[in-house]
């Protein structure tokens, strides 16, 4: 499940939403997406977990993108693949679960419903559980999966509760080399204050 913390404000939603009929595949000004499949995810009782998404993404580069069920997750694939080749190629995201949802988008991203991603896999793939049991289940059922399976899914596969653990993952995952299923984008690194001119020697 989704965390369901109590909403602070009724501030409008803070990532892009595909239209029902068909999902938008627009590519984002931001290098990076991090799409967050939940059921709640545009519900008002997510929204201060969506903010703290928004604002990890945006600490890092990125943009936040919701979709609801891995239906649409798949859907929204598709769409990216379509319009590739206008946009000059589809931007990394990450992909970031509940576990209700993380089975589904695993099966979609692995081809099981028989759709060729054409290599649009995640530079990672992260599992949000909300509770120690649902850490739990989750962890072991990623241990029952192949042991090559991080790298076929972007080289990063993990499972978290807390959601202030988000930022370290992404930097991970954002690293040079963090994950394998494309280039990532570089975090910026912080630049040193400017440093006042040297002062004169005063003559006498």
């Amino acid at each position: 499940m989704c965390p369901i913390p109590p909403p602070k404000s009724t501030a409008a939603a803070l990532c892009a939403r595909p239209a029902p009929e068909a999902p938008a595949a627009v590519q984002p000004a931001a290098p990076w997406q991090l799409v967050w499949c939940c059921e709640l995810s545009f519900k008002q009782e997510s929204e201060r977990f969506r903010a703290q998404l928004a604002a990890a993404a945006s600490a890092a580069g990125g943009s936040l993108f919701c979709v609801k069920k891995a239906k649409r997750f798949a859907a929204w694939l598709a769409a990216r693949r379509a319009s590739a080749p206008a946009t000059g190629g589809a931007v990394p995201y990450v992909l970031l679960t509940d576990w209700r949802e993380a089975k589904p988008c695993m099966y979609t991203m692995l081809e099981e419903d028989g759709h060729d991603l054409g290599g649009d896999l995640p530079l990672g793939f992260l599992v949000f559980a909300d509770g120690y049991r649902v850490s739990r289940r989750a962890g072991q059922w990623l241990a029952t999966l192949p042991p090559d399976l991080a790298g076929t899914l972007g080289g990063f596969v993990s499972v978290f509760e807390d959601p202030n653990a988000l930022p370290s993952h992404l930097a991970e995952i954002l690293a040079p080399g963090g994950g394998t299923a494309a280039s990532p984008p570089a975090l910026p690194q912080p630049q040193p204050p400017p440093q006042p001119p040297p002062q004169r020697a005063q003559l006498d």
